[in-house]
């Protein structure tokens, strides 16, 4: 019998992975004296198995983890899955399997939806020409900037606290230097954001309060939990991020897709009537409650981790 370990992933989804390798006759181990050790996002240096048992599980975007993409590095582990075949295909690497999904509790209860948009987001730095971080900035100073509520964490950090932030992102990013952006790395230094409005509530109430909800992805290569958010309360989201049709035509006609562009972001707000933003809402609720976001909970991707690690390795 071959043995497995699991390292980094949240403790809930660890119980089901170890189920899942129960289920599939494999015996859970420590890390170090596993056959196979599981790891998500794994650094090189702090590994708790040997890379050469360690199947890597790469779920951080290039901008906040520039390590992880470096081939020498990933190229020291025994396999590598990923959770998004634009990231496979920038690995060059064949194996994509999702992290599960958890959108929350449905808002049931309509409120009265008396503002426009909201924007969710931590105030984040970054040096890679790949981010998305500066795109929210520039869009929070534009002329229409005053139609959106911002909301998260380190948007009123003082000047010193930013720039600390913004070297340590420059400083990163020269581990992977092909892809530093200057322009990213310093725009908006210092700027005060007036549309602030604080930090939202843990379970995202406030924003049934909202029509839309501004979702960009920090990297146009995921689909993360802010779109699931957004749906659940009814928010619907104007979405900056990789093409949902391609993950479902359902989830795609629950969003406005748009471009990153202020003037195609500018005509959503501006023009998206009310009949048109609610079928889109009511369609995201049903979406919400359909297969595809059923078959993404832990114990359905749990089963898809094993089964590809026992297929290839035992």
């Amino acid at each position: 019998m071959r043995t497995i370990s699991f390292g980094g992933f949240d403790s809930s989804f660890i119980d089901s992975l170890k189920l899942a390798a129960s289920e599939a006759a494999l015996e859970v181990a420590d890390p170090g004296k596993a056959d196979i050790h599981l790891h998500l996002n794994p650094y090189l240096k702090s590994l708790p198995a040997s890379p050469k048992s360690t199947v890597a599980v790469i779920a951080e975007p290039v901008i906040v983890r520039p390590d992880l993409y470096k081939e020498r590095i990933f190229r020291s582990y025994l396999d590598c899955i990923t959770i998004s075949s634009e990231r496979a295909q920038r690995l060059g690497i064949n194996t994509v399997i999702d992290l599960p999904v958890h959108p929350p509790e449905l808002y049931s209860s309509e409120a009265v939806r008396d503002r426009r948009i909201c924007l969710v987001a931590g105030h984040k730095f970054s040096a890679s020409k790949f981010s998305n971080y500066g795109l929210r900035r520039k869009l929070l100073k534009s002329d229409f900037s005053k139609q959106i509520d911002l909301y998260g964490p380190d948007w009123l950090d003082p000047i010193w606290l930013e720039l600390r932030r913004r070297i340590f992102a420059a400083r990163l990013q020269l581990s992977h230097l092909g892809d530093f952006s200057v322009s990213e790395c310093l725009c908006d230094v210092g700027k005060v954001f007036t549309s602030y409005k604080g930090i939202m509530d843990s379970k995202f109430n406030l924003m049934s309060r909202y029509q839309l909800s501004l979702v960009i992805e920090n990297q146009s290569d995921y689909v993360s939990e802010k779109v699931w958010i957004s749906m659940a309360r009814g928010a619907v989201p104007l979405y900056i991020g990789p093409s949902l049709k391609l993950i479902s035509p359902d989830l795609a006609n629950s969003v406005f897709q748009v471009e990153p562009d202020l003037e195609a972001i500018r005509k959503i707000i501006d023009n998206a009537s009310e009949e048109e933003i609610n079928h889109k809402r009511q369609s995201g609720y049903n979406f919400l409650k359909g297969d595809w976001i059923l078959k993404r909970n832990s114990k359905h991707i749990a089963s898809r981790y094993i089964d590809y690690v026992k297929e290839m390795y035992v």
